[in-house]
């Protein structure tokens, strides 16, 4: 089994020209032979140096400035595309829960990423600006490095993504592959580490384990996490037990909650308040008398013309044997259904852990991808979002102002419409709140996820009109 591996080994290292420069001699190859008396009587404090040799330190320096050499021959950044990158992680737009990245990215005083931060910048703030670095001036080798890292961005989606598929596996192992052997062709200079032949595994990790964030370490530190914030009073014999006795008390204490929180009474206004995560789809919640439901209605704003006529015709399609009336349409028949003209306004919901507000509040929060009722996904900015009480049942609407799409002409100068792995849209930039967008109303549940966005001048890729480029990497397939 093993002769078996160390071939495959070998024969890897053969196919993509890994073999070191220079034999590494291990230490028990080392010619040097001590005696046992100067192996165990001599001190270290015995040897000096001699005024002429050089120090450790010396040979140190001198290494590391030979690395920081080689590393300036091959930076393939120069101070105007750090610039473009600094600006673009300064300027994209991205919800609260995402750590923004230093904006002196590159430079040693802002000491080392952590690795969400690595993941968040090469499946966001990259994708967004280093196609149009390498865009603007069309060489051979730009191209080569773009291509060579949207096979990266690709594989790092599918590597990090909640749901995975024979399909997804297979394209994960062709791009990953094209990626190693454009980096040697690219950076021929540098040597391949095990990480890369560890990543070369990660296929076959997916077709039999499914996806890798649920296998990941992420998850098993957060628990550990938990586990090391309970006290224990450094009862190391009770420890167990405590431990167990913490996490059952969790368990129960949260069941309580998801009982109680929907129930129509003063404690469970103070769980919202406490617990404002947690909540309870539309389906537990009990039925509102006529008279609560009229005084709900009754503390809200007159709605916009166009949301009214939004709710009217969802409603419509919602109950079809029951037509509710516009307002306006008098007279109004004995007992006739009228859609009251107000509604309460929603400026932050939470939904699967995240939180999400209109435009006005945080643009970031209020990009978002959807699912439209024809099962496609569009993307778009939450202009408003209200709360009505109808027919004793408590619904959300949520006005979306959807994005406008290129025309073909403009779409075929789109890097991103070549390279799907981006996971990039490029769409016109034009204001959310105008009141000549079209809006539509979606539910809750229709909500995808965040999106990221970057708004580009006119002229970016050849297109005259002002753009902005969507990022769709934020979900990673969570369902």
């Amino acid at each position: 089994m093993l002769d078996g591996e160390l071939a495959a080994l070998h024969a890897e290292s053969q196919e993509f020209s890994d073999t070191p420069s220079h034999r590494k001699c291990l230490h028990s190859e080392s010619s040097l032979q001590l005696s046992d008396k100067a192996a165990d009587d001599s001190p270290d404090d015995e040897f000096q140096p001699d005024e002429e040799s050089d120090s450790d330190s010396d040979y140190a320096d001198e290494e590391k400035e030979e690395r920081e050499a080689a590393w300036r021959a091959i930076c393939i950044f120069d101070p105007a595309a750090l610039s473009k990158i600094h600006a673009c992680i300064s300027g994209t737009v991205v919800p609260t829960w995402i750590d923004r990245l230093p904006s002196n990215l590159g430079e040693k005083s802002h000491g080392k990423l952590k690795a969400d931060q690595w993941l968040t910048l090469f499946t966001i703030f990259l994708p967004l600006i280093l196609p149009e670095i390498w865009l603007t001036s069309r060489t051979t080798r730009n191209a080569a490095l773009l291509d060579n890292f949207h096979d990266l961005v690709k594989c790092t989606n599918i590597v990090c993504s909640y749901s995975a598929s024979n399909a997804s596996s297979d394209d994960y192992l062709y791009h990953y592959i094209r990626y190693r052997g454009s980096s040697k062709k690219l950076f021929p200079g540098v040597s391949t580490r095990p990480n890369h032949h560890y990543a070369m595994h990660n296929r076959d990790l997916m077709m039999f384990w499914g996806p890798l964030p649920m296998i990941s370490e992420f998850p098993y530190e957060q628990h550990n996490g938990t586990l090391q914030k309970i006290k224990t009073n450094s009862h190391i014999w009770e420890m167990d037990l405590t431990m167990l006795r913490q996490i059952c008390r969790r368990g129960r204490l949260t069941g309580f909650i998801q009982d109680c929180i929907s129930t129509q009474s003063p404690f469970s206004a103070a769980l919202m308040v406490m617990f404002p995560n947690v909540m309870t789809p539309q389906s537990e919640m009990s039925t509102v008398s006529s008279h609560s439901e009229a005084q709900h209605n009754s503390r809200g704003q007159k709605l916009p013309s166009v949301e009214y006529n939004l709710i009217l015709d969802y409603i419509h399609a919602l109950r079809p044997n029951c037509l509710a009336r516009h307002y306006k349409d008098l007279p109004h028949p004995e007992d006739a259904v009228i859609l009251p003209p107000v509604a309460v306004p929603v400026t932050h919901i939470t939904h699967k852990g995240r939180s999400y507000s209109t435009f006005s509040m945080h643009s970031g929060n209020s990009s978002i991808s959807y699912h439209r009722a024809d099962g496609t996904v569009d993307a778009g900015f939450i202009t408003s979002m209200w709360k009505q009480i109808l027919y004793g049942e408590s619904h959300l609407f949520i006005i979306v102002s959807p994005h406008s799409q290129l025309s073909d002409d403009d779409a075929s100068q789109s890097p991103y419409t070549s390279r799907p792995g981006f996971l990039g849209t490029l769409v016109y930039s034009q204001p959310p709140l105008s009141q000549k967008q079209k809006q539509v109303l979606i539910q809750q549940t229709q909500i995808k996820a965040h999106m990221a966005n970057y708004t580009r001048p006119p002229g970016t890729f050849g297109i005259k009109a002002e753009t902005m480029i969507l990022m769709d990497s934020l979900h990673r397939n969570r369902e």
